[in-house]
């Protein structure tokens, strides 16, 4: 280093100005070589980092600053900075940097002002540098027809892209040149001529990226236009060319990807993709064939884990672009519809965590929303539907959502605040094409809150606010149905006639309106009318005609027209044998025999609805009239039967206390005592504070009465029975009367003849004239065991020899008897002389 110093200042001054200039020369020439390099290996900052030292170097030669200002340019060009471009050249021209019309600068100023949009300078300067000739001669008309293309004017673009073909001598300029000429048809709308200019593109002697862009393009147009079997040769033809660019390859692997999906070929589809991803080692073009092969694996349940984990391995590499953004709305989506509702949910979730400024946000929120509805979160989802439409900016979808919000209040069942939102939601939104469902959804939610007066004025509510919309139809058959629920059947009966006036009443609304009208006439006993009602639906060949044809069998029956209604009966057993009203109509046949005496055919008829129809909630109620058929008709070993066969089918049945008294009955009639009064104290211990158990009381004491003539103690213990009913105070006073008049008749058999008088006296005679003269009503039972009494009492005080006292008795029944008293009267006179019966 000392020598060099030394050699240096030993130097003369003209010899340090050449040394200098030499070792300069070399740095220069050093930078420019290293900037050319960067620049063909598109290091662009390296490349300006160089050049611009040569461009501040006050000593570089003219031609080192124009090759290092051309580098500059086109470094900043090819990384889309066109405003710095425009700023370097109006820096170089005002420095001195730029001497004369530089072809180059030229062409990089024309290039960056069409970039930036200044058209009209772009095309000026461009058609300025077509006057004179330059290797820059294509590349200027081609920047005038993307300028002419931009302002509007296709056809003069067009001209030039011939031109450029027709005058061109290099092949590349002249394939590049294509590609832009068929895009530009393809904006007019000219595909065949575009498929022509691409064909035309492919014979040229070139290998470069437009051409396989072309390939592409031309694979994808035959394809549009249904020529699959050339699209699919060419699209795998690209795909195989070493030649061709990444990007090309792999988006023609993805467009058989697409053809084979459509085409209903699913394998294929992943297939091509998956060859896609794994030819693609550029960033772009492997995001590109990853997030295409994720919606494909996606799409199935089989492969959705699959497909959801390469989906999220590339959002981790560019989390906020917009691809990956969709790219994780569509997992979730995916998992929404697969019915995987708690990924779903999750993954909704992370999507607002991980991009909480986004503009999806509503959409998102809806998406977690209905996940949350399908796992039965239903508070949670209305909390995320409601949030969905406060952030909503398209008023449709906010209705729709706050209307979602509603009705996972609904499903939560708190009806009265999903009504309040509904509601709430009309009235914001009176112009919504859902403002009518919005307002009859309230209605319908405050019916569910049984709040019936609201829901009645609500439907009303609808029916005024949208006469002429088809859904105040539909609301007058619910108001119609709750004024029936609330026995309101005059307006019932009007509201369902405006629906069968109204002008939207479709075949199956007439159908319900006439049914359901009829109903309501029935339930109010206008057979009549309710007949005409059901006719009108059996008449029309649409569902429900069995159902009318039977309630047209009951108003018949109703009107009194029995045998007519028996004929109607016969004929649907015929026309609707497998009908839903069948077993009703047979149920309804059994009765109606047993009410007309024709017992043997009322027992088929309820036997044969427990054949038929075992598990109906009916078929006890059969075996227990099929039971009582055969009792009527005096079979009463069959009754027994039945009702034990019914006890060991349905031990559990609440009708099995009423069933037992049956058989305790029929055991009765066959003088089978003992099993008689056993079953009926299984039955008073059963059910003893029944209906059922308080008329086995009754029935054991009315059995044990009867043993009572081959043992004496059966008295005492049929009294002790009769007392203990005596004691239940759900009795009338016909049924006490009764009971007393047993007691009496006990007592009587017992042989105690005065406190059967005494029974007789003050529980029945007494009781019976007090009663009436209370004006208690009174079956006409009642007066038989009155009379029955005085008589009774009577001969046993004249057995007594107390005629007195038997005269008294007797005269207590003069006021009572009416028709009667002359027989009494002729009683009392033989008593007062002394004269026995029957003289």
């Amino acid at each position: 280093m000392g020598k060099i110093f030394c050699m240096f200042f030993g130097m003369s001054r003209a010899w340090v100005t050449v040394f200098l200039l030499f070792v300069t020369g070399m740095t220069f020439a050093d930078d420019l070589s290293t900037a050319r390099s960067a620049l063909r290996d598109r290091l662009y900052p390296i490349a300006r980092k160089h050049a611009e030292t040569v461009l501040q170097a006050e000593t570089a030669e003219k031609s080192a600053v124009r090759e290092a200002l051309l580098i500059l340019l086109e470094s900043y060009a090819r990384e889309g900075n066109h405003r710095e471009v425009l700023a370097r050249v109006s820096t170089a021209k005002a420095t001195g940097k730029i001497i004369g019309d530089d072809v180059e600068v030229a062409y990089w100023t024309a290039q960056a002002l069409l970039a930036v949009g200044d058209l009209e300078q772009a095309a000026s300067l461009a058609a300025a540098e077509t006057n004179r000739p330059s290797a820059r001669l294509d590349s200027f008309l081609r920047i005038l027809a993307r300028a002419e293309v931009k302002q509007g004017n296709p056809a003069n673009a067009l001209q030039l892209f011939k031109l450029i073909d027709t005058t061109s001598s290099n092949s590349v300029t002249r394939a590049d040149n294509a590609l832009e000429w068929a895009q530009t048809l393809l904006q007019q709308d000219k595909r065949q001529e575009a498929l022509q200019v691409l064909q035309h593109q492919s014979e040229l002697p070139a290998v470069t990226d437009s051409v396989s862009r072309g390939k592409l393009m031309r694979g994808r147009l035959l394809m549009q236009e249904g020529k699959t079997t050339e699209a699919a040769s060419l699209l795998n033809q690209l795909s195989m060319d070493g030649h061709a660019d990444e990007s090309s390859r792999v988006e023609a692997l993805l467009e058989m990807s697409v053809f084979s999906w459509n085409g209903g070929q699913t394998n294929e589809a992943v297939a091509f993709a998956r060859t896609a991803l794994a030819r693609a080692s550029q960033r772009e073009t492997r995001h590109l064939a990853g997030f295409r092969l994720g919606d494909l694996l996606i799409a199935s349940p089989e492969t959705l884990a699959e497909g959801a984990s390469l989906i999220r391995k590339l959002i981790r590499e560019d989390p906020e672009s917009q691809q990956s953004m969709q790219a994780m709305l569509k997992v979730a989506d995916a998992f929404l519809r697969l019915d995987k509702p708690k990924e779903a949910a999750d993954e909704y979730k992370i999507f607002l965590e991980t991009y909480p400024a986004s503009s999806l946000d509503s959409r998102v929120l809806e998406g977690r929303g209905y996940a949350l509805l399908k796992l039965g979160q239903y508070a949670a989802a209305g909390t995320a539907f409601g949030q969905a439409a406060d952030r909503s900016t398209q008023e449709l979808h906010r209705v729709q959502c706050r209307l979602k919000q509603a009705d996972a209040l609904v499903a939560d069942k708190q009806f009265s605040e999903a009504a309040s939102v509904y509601e709430k939601t009309y009235r914001a939104n009176t112009n919504s094409p859902l403002a009518a469902f919005s307002l009859f959804q309230s209605a319908d939610a405050l019916e569910r809150a049984q709040q019936s007066k609201e829901a009645i004025a609500r439907f009303g509510s609808v029916i005024r606010a949208f006469p002429q919309d088809e859904i105040a139809t539909e609301a007058m058959l619910r108001l119609a149905s709750l004024q029936t629920k609330s026995e309101q059947y005059a307006d019932a009966i009007q509201t369902y006639t405006d629906v069968i006036a109204s002008k939207f009443a479709n075949k199956q609304t007439l159908r319900t309106a006439w049914m359901e009208r009829g109903k309501v006439l029935y339930r109010m006993y206008r057979f009549s009318q309710a007949l005409q009602d059901f006719a009108a639906v059996a008449e029309d060949q649409g569902g429900q005609r069995d159902e009318a044809r039977f309630l047209m069998i009951l108003c018949i029956y109703g009107l009194g027209r029995d045998g007519e209604a028996k004929s109607a009966a016969s004929a649907f057993l015929v026309d609707f044998p497998q009908s839903t009203r069948l077993p009703d109509l047979i149920l309804w046949l059994g009765k109606f025999s047993f009410n007309h005496g024709e017992f043997a055919t009322a027992q088929k008829y309820f036997l044969e609805f427990i054949t038929r129809w075992p598990e109906n909630r009916w078929t006890e109620f059969a075996a227990i009239w099929a039971a009582r058929s055969a009792f009527s008709a005096s079979d009463f070993t069959g009754c027994v039967d039945l009702i034990s066969k019914l006890r060991s089918l349905r031990p559990n049945s609440p009708r099995i206390p009423e069933a037992m008294l049956i058989q305790a009955n029929a055991l009765i009639e066959l003088a089978r005592f003992d099993e008689a009064i056993l079953l009926l104290d299984r039955l008073i211990i059963l059910d003893p504070e029944s209906e059922w158990g308080h008329q086995a009381l009754l029935r054991k004491g009315d059995c044990l009465f009867t043993m009572g003539a081959s043992n004496e103690t059966r008295y005492e213990e049929s009294l002790q029975t009769y007392r203990k009913r005596l004691e239940k105070s759900d009795l009338p006073e016909s049924a006490v009367l009764q009971l007393h008049f047993k007691m009496a008749r006990c007592l009587e058999k017992l042989r105690r003849r005065q406190d059967a008088i005494d029974e007789y006296y003050a529980g029945v005679i007494v009781r019976y004239l007090e009663n009436r003269e209370k004006q208690v009503w009174m079956d006409d039972s009642s007066a038989a065991i009155f009379l029955r009494s005085v008589l009774t009492v009577s001969e046993l005080y004249e057995q007594q020899g107390e005629r007195e006292q038997a005269v008294s008795v007797l005269r207590k029944a003069l006021p009572v008897q009416g028709g009667a008293s002359e027989e009494l009267k002729q009683r009392i006179d033989r008593l007062e002389k002394g004269q026995k019966a029957g003289v």
